[in-house]
């Protein structure tokens, strides 16, 4: 146990962390975090950077605090460490290290699902000892159906793939087309090799949702995905899509369900006064990374994949999306939000990125596909709006065109 210990925390002999590439928004949440008593729990897909923004904090906190052999890292996937309590694995890391339950420790475990009952454990360790824990996991079906022991003492953040920022910082590319076609997996990113995102697509499916479920045609969820990255900013029929696929449309719901769970795909409903319509009406799926829409769908048109990049940036900073449909005029997204007067009201953003547009007098206000977007204005008298761009930049009566790097840094 102590050779497994050693190699996984190699700061216990002051030897350097590789910490890769800086997230700077991540270690912000760090930052305010440091001092509370809060679980703080990192999730989001496979590879997408939880376990190196995990070594970010440690190389962090050891520059912070200076005690190196204070700070333990499990990663509990090990196959070394697959039958060990989480109780036994912290009670050696308090004798290898002599420390007292009353000394402040960091304790970071990495992929947690992998531990059964890994929530009873934590909580356990929690009450009785002076631990700050950090956790990370993918699945979090697994992970919501344990952590109810530890409800009110964790903070749960999301991690995403790269923002256009760090896409910039990564890539050492500035060329939005760039960011639209391969997305935001870092090794990706880094290494351009198609057959690394293949590859990822089939370890989520099989790993996360297929054993997990006990799925036994795995074929139909990688078809889902399939439909899914053709049709991305186009509401969905699911009975069309279990039509094709010769299986229930409760098979359907459930596997859709299970790819939103690992954060492959998420819905957009239809916007409504009526959560009944919210419900029951057609959604829109879009994918958390655009990459992989690309891939799975062996192109990608470019304004589909825009309107991804955007609803995407709407969702990570905390929007409430929905799209607009009423008398077969459509507008992409509608998002909630307080005016000067401190109400609520609702503004349509509508995106319109055509990378041949060089000039303002390229983009055509009266250009077919905007009807849905001055229907809204118009219905709900709204005082703002957005139509997102690839150059074109202006403020008219009631509504701004904006360049999709300038809103994607907003």
């Amino acid at each position: 146990m102590q050779k497994i210990f050693d190699q996984l925390n190699p700061w216990w002999q002051k030897e350097k962390i590789e910490t890769k590439i800086p997230r700077p928004k991540y270690l912000e949440i760090l930052k305010k975090n440091i001092n509370n008593q809060e679980i703080l729990l990192l999730l989001g897909s496979r590879r997408v950077g939880k376990t190196t923004i995990m070594k970010q904090w440690i190389d962090y906190l050891i520059k912070q605090k200076n005690k190196h052999r204070n700070i333990l890292y499990l990663l509990l996937d090990h196959p070394e460490l697959k039958d060990q309590s989480l109780l036994k694995l912290v009670d050696e890391f308090y004798k290898f290290n002599n420390l007292s339950n009353q000394q402040k420790t960091y304790i970071f475990l990495d992929e947690i699902q992998y531990k059964k009952n890994w929530d009873q454990e934590v909580k356990a360790l929690y009450e009785t000892k002076n631990i700050k824990f950090f956790l990370s996991g993918s699945a979090i079906s697994l992970i919501s159906r344990q952590k109810t022991f530890l409800t009110g003492r964790y903070l749960k953040y999301i991690v995403q793939p790269l923002d256009w920022q760090e896409f910039q910082i990564f890539s050492q590319s500035r060329d939005i087309l760039n960011y639209l076609q391969i997305g935001g997996y870092p090794e990706y990113v880094i290494n351009h090799d198609p057959q690394y995102l293949l590859d990822l697509v089939d370890n989520i499916v099989y790993k996360d949702i297929v054993e997990v479920y006990k799925i036994r045609q795995p074929k139909i969820i990688k078809d889902i995905l399939l439909i899914l990255s053709r049709a991305v900013g186009y509401k969905i029929s699911l009975n069309k899509i279990a039509k094709t696929l010769k299986v229930s449309i409760e098979t359907v719901k459930d596997y859709l369900q299970f790819l939103a769970e690992v954060y492959l795909v998420y819905e957009v409903p239809k916007f409504s006064s009526s959560l009944n319509e919210q419900i029951y009406n057609e959604k829109k799926y879009y994918f958390y990374d655009t990459g992989l829409v690309k891939i799975l769908s062996g192109g990608g048109n470019l304004g589909c994949l825009a309107e991804n990049i955007a609803a995407n940036h709407l969702k990570n900073n905390n929007q409430e999306i929905s799209y607009f449909y009423q008398d077969k005029k459509e507008c992409d997204f509608i998002i909630k939000k307080l005016d000067n007067q401190g109400n609520f009201e609702f503004q349509p953003i509508e995106v319109k990125f055509n990378p041949a547009e060089k000039s303002k007098k390229d983009f055509n206000l009266k250009q077919k596909g905007l009807d849905g977007f001055y229907k809204f204005l118009a219905d709900y008298q709204n005082k703002s709006g957005l139509i997102i761009t690839n150059q074109t930049q202006g403020i008219y009566e009631n509504f701004k065109l904006m360049p999709l790097e300038k809103f994607l840094t907003k």
